[in-house]
């Protein structure tokens, strides 16, 4: 009792060194991670003189955390790899002397298939309970900065976007240039953007920079980055970068330092030339990061591609003029009748993949960590309602259940020679305190008996049975689990009723999700859902729509989709394979053609406006 006090006044310290690291992040101003501020927090509280944090996920292993970097002996990485496959846990390596640090440490499972390890150098290692909470307190900070890090790039992303279709919005060339620098927040770690024009072969001159609406021309600032432009003009001149050379992207940009020496892109921004362009742009950054350059040139070429109608206005008028010209007229001719069709309605189809499987099927799971010591069913076994699949064999609980035994009974013997003392005293001063003991010592016999009777069905709860009268599908059943250890909730397998009826689980692309929401809400129809299968793709069939999940999900390729159910009819239920792949086209009511044909764009579009 003891210890498990002075486990949960650790674990209490360690609730409080987190909430005092949520509170310093945010008054903090220098953006530190609370990652590494909660491991400090833990090596100070453990008085430790080094400390690691790590994250190994499938590329391996990440370093987070070396604090100090003097060499101190670690685990290995192959080491580390092994502890962090399966649950969370934590480990120690005995001290060689008295008073000399030890490791020990703790891995805690994260975010997907990723795990963070903690390692403590430390003469007072802390108990494993303490440790494992203080990884997983770790992962989960870990994994809110990575989700912090995406949603910032996200935002990133879309103030870009936002400002790609300001940039085609400008009213002229002063106002698409203004446009174009006030987007230097938009790209990652950019400080500042500025567009120079050729005033001669080989001088610059500023016509805008970022947050400055008016400057001097002697500014140093100014000078600074007329000379980096030139530079990087005379460096493609000099042969440094070639517009002739194939692997050169369009609009290369040169990198440079500018005089203060900030990282700098420049790029050519009205042609994808050096040679032929009188605007550059002048990009600074604080870090040239992997996909700065890109970001910039992309803003070059919508640039490049706005500025046209302003340097072309004279060439549009004359086109105007030729429209009374029997070509013209044909033109017009075909475009109206382009128009015509394109607004003829018809059928909107989206088209999804998913798989066949069994509508009544039961999941398998560990009842309790221990040791499959026999298998009764194979993969594919049929097997019928409370048939026994496996036998599992748990240590733990038996010895918890020996020491209730032993605690039971020797509880009961302290009871009945209690009983008995108190009729050998009778009524008397001592027979009523002894009667108070009788009382404390029934109590702990039924608290001991109520313990037993709980491990007792937890015990009978070791023979996995089978839920439903089915097949067993469960990949190399007999081969994954039999003498193998698992853990309480793992996964085992499915029983699937394969003789009954059948459906589709379907996953709608997120931008197709709304026609299918729109043609069962306000439409009021039953969308028609033809389906065929991959095995055997000639064949199709018709299902019946039976729910559309609540939420959206983040498939295994990385893309937003919505589950959609659907009853397969009893004649495509024959020769069908569990899991089978299956395309979908499901009929979302009628929009023109142009709306079919164009509707990525016009969502696009749409959400562009929107924000």
């Amino acid at each position: 009792m003891q210890n498990s006090g002075k486990s949960q006044s650790q674990l209490d310290d360690l609730q409080f060194l987190l909430e005092h690291v949520l509170s310093r992040e945010q008054d903090s101003d220098n953006g530190a991670a609370a990652t590494l501020l909660m491991a400090r927090e833990i090596a100070a509280a453990t008085i430790a003189s080094a400390v690691r944090v790590c994250q190994i996920d499938e590329h391996g292993l990440t370093t987070l955390l070396l604090e100090p970097d003097d060499g101190f002996e670690f685990l290995p990485a192959s080491q580390l790899q092994d502890l962090a496959n399966g649950a969370s846990r934590a480990f120690q390596v005995p001290v060689t002397a008295d008073h000399s640090p030890g490791l020990c440490g703790a891995v805690a499972v994260g975010a997907g298939n990723s795990s963070v390890t903690l390692e403590l150098l430390t003469s007072t290692p802390p108990t494993d309970e303490w440790l494992i909470a203080a990884a997983e307190i770790l992962a989960e900070l870990h994994a809110r900065g990575l989700t912090d890090q995406l949603l910032n790039l996200l935002e990133l992303r879309r103030r870009l976007d936002a400002g790609v279709l300001a940039l085609h919005q400008a009213e002229n060339q002063s106002a698409l240039f203004h446009t174009l620098v006030e987007l230097a927040p938009a790209v990652q770690h950019c400080n500042r953007l500025a567009v120079c024009h050729r005033s001669g072969h080989s001088r610059w001159q500023l016509v805008q920079i970022t947050g400055v609406a008016s400057f001097s021309d002697r500014a140093d600032a100014v000078r600074d980055v007329e000379t980096t432009a030139a530079a990087a003009a005379n460096a493609v001149r000099h042969g440094q970068t070639t517009e002739d050379d194939q692997s050169t992207p369009p609009f290369p940009w040169h990198e440079m330092r500018t005089s203060t020496g900030s990282p700098a892109l420049v790029l050519p921004l009205d042609s994808p030339h050096w040679n032929n362009c009188q605007h550059t742009l002048v990009a600074e950054f604080e870090t040239i990061g992997r996909h700065s350059g890109e970001q910039i040139q992309l803003l070059a070429q919508h640039t490049t591609v706005a500025c046209r109608p302003f340097r072309q206005r004279s060439a549009a008028v004359a086109g105007l003029q030729n429209i009374a010209s029997p070509r013209g007229l044909l033109a017009v001719a075909v475009a109206a009748a382009l128009t015509l069709l394109l607004m003829l309605p018809s059928a909107l189809i989206i088209e999804a993949r998913g798989k066949m499987v069994p509508a009544g099927q039961d999941h398998l799971y560990a009842p309790e960590t221990g040791v499959i010591t026999a298998i009764h069913a194979d993969d594919t076994s049929s097997v019928t309602a409370g048939q026994l699949i496996a036998q599992l064999q748990s240590p733990d609980l038996s010895l918890q259940l020996e020491s209730i035994l032993g605690e039971l009974g020797a509880a009961e013997a302290r009871l009945a020679s209690l009983q008995a003392q108190r009729i050998s005293r009778g009524n008397t001063a001592g027979g009523a305190e002894a009667a108070g003991d009788i009382a404390e010592t029934s109590a702990l016999v039924d608290g001991l008996e109520n313990q037993r009777r709980l491990l007792e069905q937890r015990l009978q709860l070791l023979q996995i049975t089978a839920p439903r009268t089915g097949q067993l599908l469960s990949e190399d059943f007999r081969e994954r689990f039999e003498g193998r250890p698992v853990q309480r909730g793992q996964y085992l397998g499915v029983v699937a009723q394969i003789n009954g009826p059948w459906q589709l689980q379907l996953d709608v692309a997120e931008e197709d999700i709304g026609y299918l929401l729109s043609a069962v809400n306000r439409e009021q129809i039953e969308p028609q859902i033809a389906f065929s299968v991959d095995t055997d793709p000639a064949a199709t069939a018709v299902a019946k729509l039976d729910k559309i999940s609540q939420a959206t999900e983040l498939n295994a390729a990385g893309h937003f989709v919505t589950r959609v159910t659907a009853t397969c009819p009893e004649q495509a239920n024959r020769n069908r394979r569990t899991g089978s792949g299956v395309t979908a086209r499901i009929s979302c009511g009628e929009y023109t053609l142009g709306r079919i044909w164009f509707r990525r764009f016009l969502d696009f579009l749409r959400r562009r406006l929107v924000t």
